[in-house]
């Protein structure tokens, strides 16, 4: 956990200063620990092992790595940092760059609002969320969402690190933006009230089920109650996605047909014959 505290530290503040001796960086055997910072301008990767923090230099021997997203003119592959920057001397409208002002965030927030007027690509609406266009190969234009982009650049930090430490990186410590942490909370949020109405609609129809089962073992002939516990069945059966509101109201016909459960041996309405 300490390794962990001092790592967030060291790449949250880019730790400019580190520069590690050869003969003391880490390897592919070393027990290291991995951090990632996603910035808005420049992202970064550090790993700590043997007591101190290295910032690993990327593929062009930077230690920051700008926060940018291109497509290339051959065959429209997807390229990160000072690659993506060098796509937007000859074509703007290829790279993206300042998208974490976007992450987590709604469209109609007045940030995203104030952004839009000043980023050079363009913002669209995608269920309310911002989402990016991107010119690709060929004049294609993709959507790329700032959650994808993020992705992407992360992708490229965790190529950074492996090529660095000579094995493949499965974990690592990812200091994230407040945004994220509110977009986590809210992804919760959504989460629990839908397991909420999910479990009242389930409610709903136990208790309907349960009624009409204990009404259908009226002595006698057919009264007004069995039949609507009947109808009711029969209505059970070809709605099957109803929701909760239906099952309530649906029981309450029941319920004025037949008022309190009537006694008797309850029989199964569902093996009668159609």
């Amino acid at each position: 956990m300490a390794a962990a505290a001092t790592l967030l530290l060291a790449v949250s503040g880019l730790a400019s200063g580190l520069v590690v001796p050869a003969d003391e960086r880490c390897h592919s055997t070393d027990n290291a620990v991995l951090g990632i910072d996603i910035g808005a301008t420049y992202s970064c990767v550090a790993v700590y092992c043997k007591g101190r923090v290295e910032i690993i230099p990327n593929d062009q021997g930077s230690r920051l790595t700008p926060s940018w997203v291109a497509f290339t003119d051959g065959g429209g592959r997807l390229v990160v940092g000072e690659a993506a920057k060098e796509q937007a001397v000859g074509s703007p409208g290829r790279a993206v760059h300042d998208f974490m002002r976007l992450l987590g965030k709604k469209l109609g927030d007045d940030d995203v609002q104030r952004e839009m007027t000043r980023l050079p690509y363009a913002v669209v609406d995608m269920e309310g969320k911002p989402h990016v266009l991107v010119e690709a190969a060929d004049g294609d234009v993709r959507v790329l969402s700032p959650e994808e982009i993020a992705a992407a650049v992360l992708a490229k930090m965790k190529k950074t690190a492996e090529a660095h430490l000579g094995r493949t990186v499965s974990s690592a410590v990812v200091a994230v933006p407040e945004e994220i942490d509110r977009m986590i909370r809210e992804v919760a949020e959504d989460l629990v009230e839908e397991e909420r109405i999910v479990k009242e609609r389930v409610d709903a129809l136990n208790m309907l089920e349960t009624y009409i089962v204990k009404n259908t073992a009226v002595t006698g002939g057919e009264t007004d109650c069995e039949a609507k516990a009947r109808a009711a069945s029969e209505w059970l059966d070809g709605n099957p996605a109803a929701e909760k509101e239906d099952y309530e109201e649906k029981l309450k016909e029941l319920e004025d047909a037949c008022g309190p459960v009537h006694g008797g041996r309850a029989r199964d309405i569902w093996t009668w014959p159609r």
